[in-house]
Formats: structure tokens, C-alpha cells, sequence
């Protein structure tokens, strides 16, 4: 083995959700950069009117069935053409209009569909019970939260008693256990180091691969950490 660390997209949204790429798509943009693992982690969210975004297309078993055979299709691929493992996942959404009450997190490897009518810590449990690892998304402070536009800031209202039913947190939103901030300066200097933003890498690894001369050096790079 190399020992060199592995690259990861854990948290990537396709057009079976709010993503504008479709999985293929993904694969091959992930696939060309160089990056080792892919997780597609489509929205899923509370039913009714309220909080459901029409281009969420996951809302039954049957569409969830047909999300997971898309992707274990493609996973094929992936391995064969890029050396990409792709992984089935779900962003688990509970929005709100108060900010300290919304939260998400994603489910790494989740192959059933879990719903989020009966509560976050539900879902939450069903998806651990799965087998899914669960991160916390976008945990923003309570005054970032209430700052954005979909604010979701319960996991640093709500502390340990939210935050230890998740293995992980996203660190790129400056948020960690305990009210301790990740250095801005330290996390927009990673992504810099690897041509990327803070806005998200699916739309930074587009920009990228507009660029003939950045494409071909990420193709290079992961060339050589193979060899």
C-alpha cells in the first residue's frame, strides 16, 4: 500500500435531486479529476407541501429502488473506466422555518429508505441501523444559520444530544463540537491547494475542466500517486 490519503467526495447532489449533473455525469467529472470515491447523496425530505422541493424525485420506495439501481449500474463504470468507487447515499433533510430546529446529514452507503415525517433522531437511528455512516451537513452556527437562506443550525443548538448520533461533522462551514470554529484561513488554504473553492467542488471541478492545461494536471497527479 502507498499510504497516501484518499480523495473523497462524500457529499454530491445529481438531478434526482437539486444537482445539475445526472450520476453519469458525476461519474466521469469525479472520475477525470482524479478523486478515488464518490458518494451520491441525493436530498430526501419531510412529505407535504411545506418542505418538499418538486425536484426532489426520491419520495417513494419505488423511486428510491430506481435511484439505487441507477447508481449500482453506474458503479460499474466507474470502477472500469475511472478507478472510482461510487457509493450510494442520501442527504437526510429536515428543513424548518426556525433555523436551530433544521438540520442535515448525510448517510453514507443508506440502501433503505429512511423517512424524516417521524423526526431527524428517527431518521437518523433507522439510518444507523442500516449500516449508513452519518455526517452532519453544512452545521452552521446559530448566527450563520439565521443568516442563510436555508440556515440549518440545530447541530450546534442542540450539542450532544444531536451531534453523537453522527460519526462526523463538515468542517468546511467553520462549525465543530463544542462551539470550537475551524480557522478560515486554514480550510480556504486546503481547498486552494487542490484548484478548488469553498462553494462546493462539483461546481469548482466544472470550472476546472473548462481549462485544457488544469484538467490534464489533475489526470497527472493522481497518475502519479498510483505509481
Amino acid at each position: 500500500m502507498s499510504g497516501r490519503p484518499l480523495l473523497c467526495e462524500l457529499h454530491a447532489h445529481s438531478t434526482w435531486s437539486d444537482g445539475d449533473l445526472s450520476i453519469p455525469e458525476l461519474v466521469d467529472l469525479y472520475g477525470t479529476s482524479g478523486f478515488d470515491v464518490l458518494c451520491v447523496t441525493d436530498h430526501v425530505g419531510r412529505s407535504g407541501g411545506t418542505w418538499h422541493d418538486p425536484r426532489w424525485r426520491i419520495t417513494n420506495a419505488q423511486a428510491f429502488s430506481d435511484y439505487l439501481a441507477e447508481i449500482e449500474q453506474e458503479a460499474w463504470r466507474a470502477e472500469v473506466e475511472h478507478g472510482l468507487l461510487l457509493v450510494p447515499g442520501l442527504e437526510l433533510t429536515y428543513d424548518d422555518v426556525d433555523p436551530a430546529l433544521a438540520a442535515h446529514a448525510v448517510a453514507i452507503g443508506l440502501r433503505t429508505l429512511v423517512s424524516l415525517d417521524d423526526g431527524l433522531e428517527s431518521a437518523l437511528g433507522a439510518a444507523r441501523a442500516d449500516g449508513a455512516a452519518l455526517i452532519a451537513a453544512h452545521p452552521y452556527s446559530p448566527d450563520d444559520a439565521a443568516a442563510t437562506a436555508r440556515g440549518t443550525g440545530r447541530w450546534a443548538v442542540a450539542g450532544h444530544a444531536l451531534s453523537g448520533l453522527a460519526g462526523a461533522a463538515e468542517l468546511t462551514y467553520g462549525w465543530i463540537d463544542e462551539g470550537r470554529r475551524a480557522d478560515p484561513a486554514d480550510r480556504n488554504r486546503w481547498w486552494r491547494n487542490r484548484g478548488l473553492d469553498n462553494r462546493g467542488s462539483t461546481r469548482a471541478l466544472r470550472r476546472r475542466q473548462r481549462s485544457p492545461d488544469r484538467s490534464r494536471g489533475v489526470r497527472s497527479d493522481r497518475d502519479r500517486r498510483r505509481r
